[in-house]
């Protein structure tokens, strides 16, 4: 006899399931329940803790509204966030319109656009010595473009990343990157009626 980890009650050896021969918790009709409904890969289903509500109160402006109006947590025992949908992106908002926020906003979006980190992005900049890479302007003399005074130019179809630009510069290599007639024509305007 063995006592369930599960209902409590004693059972016979044989009401569990064996593996090498040895008795396994919970017992079978309690694994089933344990089990039940559960996806392939993914482990027991064991029974939720949460709690559901309809409405909750917001931790910022204080106001009971429907669960609706929340953005879902995990963590949280009711499955939801502390701060409802509008206050939240108030606060967000909030966090990016400071220097420090553009900042960390425009490092997460290279992070996940081009695999690169702030140090990778600094030594770029210490090895175009803070300089576009076709024109030479100085980045430090431009105006900001979203919390930063220059492009990261890249292949669209490989995402490698080719330099660091200038909005100027990268504007026009956008217009004739895929185009390489319009390249050659310009070339033949500069050198033949500019007279560069």
């Amino acid at each position: 006899m063995k006592t369930c980890i599960d209902c409590g009650t004693q059972k016979d050896i044989t009401e569990y399931f064996t593996r090498h021969d040895v008795p396994q918790q919970p017992c079978k009709a309690c694994s089933k329940i344990r089990y039940k409904g559960r996806h392939k890969n993914q482990g027991p289903q064991k029974p939720s803790k949460f709690i559901k509500v309809d409405q909750k109160e917001c931790s910022i402006c204080k106001l009971t509204l429907p669960a609706s109006a929340f953005s879902k947590r995990a963590l949280a025992a009711d499955r939801l966030n502390s701060k409802c949908k509008k206050c939240a992106n108030l606060e967000q908002n909030a966090k990016r319109s400071t220097i420090i926020g553009k900042h960390y906003s425009s490092m997460a979006t290279m992070k996940s656009s081009f695999n690169i980190t702030e140090d990778q992005l600094q030594n770029m900049l210490l090895g175009q010595q803070g300089c576009c890479k076709i024109c030479s302007v100085d980045f430090g003399g431009l105006e900001s473009l979203n919390g930063r005074t220059y492009c990261i130019d890249h292949n669209h179809n490989t995402n490698e990343i080719r330099g660091l630009l200038c909005p100027k510069c990268n504007r026009q290599i956008g217009l004739v990157e895929n185009n390489p007639t319009l390249v050659n024509g310009l070339s033949f305007m500069y050198k033949n009626y500019l007279g560069i």
